[in-house]
């Protein structure tokens, strides 16, 4: 007998193991209604209450959980939702634990979507006589056939009375035989109503697996199954007992993609596209009058940008002439240097000459710099910061130095008549390469000065367009 016991759990281990999958809704647009939802550790407010439901009996909502009916003898709560729920199709998740001490627990509790919130009665904590659908965990076997702890969905009209003593045998429109009880993982439902298919899939709890689900019941288009209704929760306890604690209680709309289409075009007002269509074409239309008549009025606008030189262009232009200009009196300044550091003693008696002509071609220099500075300062306005205007200080500066250097230079050179300098393939880094040196950074300090010019005037441009 023992053997055969073994045999039998085997095979219905095997044939559980080969249950269908949970299916993966395909081509269904999922809204998550939370004014019929609740989920830890935020169920209740700071009244103690659950958002969008009513509670009552032995019920006992906490932060993380809603114990609907305590493990006391004789015992009934409740839960529903205070608004009513419509859709054609919809799917609620529920995490649930019913636990006891004992080998044996009673009564149960039950899922409920009817017509109106239900009233405590017999019926698990609820009325007998509902409208609407219930999903039963019956935990104590009451008609004797050893077909407990079982799970039932049973469909009433409102006229039809549950037979609580014979567990609604002959009423339920399908069952399954499975143990909630005492598991060590949360026990997980989803009741899935979808084309006319009113199925329920089962987490036993047995595995830590999110998707460890096993088709409990499927029924094709129940009788007395509502399309508008509250959700509820309801338990009861009798000679035994049992914690019934619900932690999740999720509720979705489904949508049909092809019924969400003809929704999307339903909720579209023609009369709304065609005065928004109306709307665009006058506005588009005062848009294009506008454009006209301001070409009218600036009529060089309209021709392209190649034909005229703008402000900024004019300005950069300037500044290249005059930095080319200044290339060539330093150049002409570097040759009369060369000049002079290389006539030795016969050129320090046409000194004076040479001295006159340096100081004239520094003259010119910052003559120069004076222009460009007012003409940067005058073309933008005014609007060119004092440190902006930095880099021509510094070539001012540079200049003025290294006139004082030729100047020491000559005067060296006038001190020193007798000696000449050495030639320049025997010490080719003294004489004139210092000069050459601070020559030719002038030169690259005049090119860095126009570029910042440049780069200041086009940021001063775009500016204006933002």
């Amino acid at each position: 007998m023992r053997e055969m016991r073994l045999v039998l759990a085997c095979v219905l281990l095997v044939v559980g193991g080969c249950s269908a999958m949970l299916p993966v809704l395909t081509h269904v647009h999922s809204k998550f209604e939370y004014q019929h939802s609740f989920k830890g550790p935020y169920v209740t407010n700071s009244k103690g209450d659950v958002p969008f439901w009513n509670h009552g009996g032995s019920c006992i909502p906490s932060d993380d959980q809603v114990r609907v009916c305590p493990s006391i003898k004789s015992r009934r709560g409740w839960i529903w939702t205070t608004g009513s729920f419509s859709a054609k199709h919809w799917m609620v998740d529920i995490t649930l634990r019913v636990t006891g001490r004992l080998k044996t627990g009673a009564d149960g509790m039950a899922i409920w979507f009817t017509a109106a919130p239900g009233s405590e009665g017999m019926a698990f904590g609820n009325s007998e006589t509902w409208h609407g659908l219930g999903v039963i965990l019956d935990s104590f076997d009451n008609n004797g056939l050893h077909d407990n702890p079982k799970i039932m969905a049973v469909t009433n009209d409102g006229l039809q009375r549950f037979d609580h003593s014979s567990d609604g045998t002959g009423q339920e429109i399908g069952s399954c035989m499975k143990d909630f009880r005492n598991k060590p993982n949360p026990v997980k439902m989803r009741i899935i109503y979808l084309r006319g298919t009113f199925e329920v899939w089962v987490h036993e709890g047995m595995s830590s697996v999110v998707d460890d689900y096993q088709l409990c019941l499927r029924v094709e288009s129940p009788s007395n199954l509502l399309q508008e209704g509250y959700f509820g929760i309801t338990a009861a306890t009798g000679g035994l007992s049992d914690d019934h604690d619900v932690m999740l209680f999720l509720t979705h709309r489904l949508v049909p993609l092809e019924e969400r289409a003809q929704e999307v075009l339903r909720e579209v007002n023609q009369a709304e596209v065609d005065e928004l269509a109306d709307k665009y074409t006058s506005l588009s239309d005062q848009f294009d009058q506008q454009r006209e008549d301001y070409l009218k009025k600036h009529d060089d606008v309209g021709m392209g940008d190649w034909q005229y030189e703008i402000e900024m262009e004019q300005n950069v232009r300037h500044i290249a002439d005059m930095q080319a200009q200044l290339s060539r009196e330093l150049s002409q300044l570097s040759n009369k240097v060369d000049s002079l550091l290389a006539g030795g003693v016969g050129q320090a008696q046409r000194s004076a000459p040479d001295t006159a002509a340096i100081k004239s071609t520094e003259t010119v220099i910052l003559q120069q710099l004076a222009q460009m500075r007012a003409l940067v300062e005058g073309k933008s306005g005014g609007g060119v910061a004092s440190e902006q205007m930095q880099p021509l200080y510094d070539v001012k500066t540079l200049v003025q130095q290294n006139a004082q250097r030729l100047v020491a230079v000559e005067q060296r050179l006038k001190d020193s008549a007798s000696h000449q300098c050495p030639p320049v393939n025997s010490h080719p880094t003294s004489c004139v390469s210092p000069t050459l040196f601070l020559v030719v950074m002038v030169m690259v300090l005049g090119l860095v000065l126009g570029y910042q010019v440049y780069r200041q005037r086009q940021d001063a441009v775009a500016k204006k367009f933002f």
